[in-house]
């Protein structure tokens, strides 16, 4: 979805706009990578062929109400250096809420090439995304799959996470 140019600027900003950013551990259990959080607005324009990649995505293969409210909306900045990983486990919203997640979007922004790392999601058999690895590249899934993402062994992970929401499932 990007070119290597435009991979730097989306991080040149990510890095000038993020905030809370957690620590190794403390991002939640089996992750131990660093994660920033950054609002959707600063980023629209530099992000917009991968919202319209989660748009086109939605309607040709999962067909979902999804609520684009993006000036509201944050995005996960996720930094994993070496042997650092992501266990086994879903994405879900809040119980109770009025909206549910419907789709989880993953945006690779590193900028070098790196080792390990892999995202494997749970089927019949482990999923792994083939040429996720790429700079640029997208990955699109639903959140209630089980996924992992293996132990960087050599370089920098660094992707946006995007959780897109809709009505509650019926």
């Amino acid at each position: 979805l990007f070119s290597i140019d435009e991979i730097k600027e989306i991080n040149k900003q990510a890095e000038k706009f993020m905030f809370d950013a957690e620590q190794p551990g403390q991002a939640g259990e089996g992750k131990t990578s660093r994660v920033g959080i950054i609002n959707w607005l600063p980023m629209a324009e530099l992000l917009h062929p991968f919202i319209s990649f989660i748009q086109e995505s939605n309607k040709q293969f999962f067909g979902f109400d999804i609520y684009f409210y993006l000036n509201n909306e944050t995005l996960n900045y996720n930094i994993y250096e070496e042997n650092q990983a992501y266990d086994w486990h879903l994405d879900a919203a809040d119980p109770g809420c009025r909206s549910d997640m419907k789709l989880t979007c993953v945006l690779n922004v590193s900028e070098e090439p790196y080792e390990g790392g892999e995202l494997l999601i749970k089927g019949e058999k482990n999923e792994t995304m083939e040429g996720w690895n790429e700079p640029g590249a997208a990955v699109i899934f639903h959140p209630t799959r089980l996924h992992k993402v293996n132990p960087i062994t050599k370089g920098k992970r660094i992707t946006i996470s995007y959780w897109a929401f809709g009505p509650a499932w019926r």
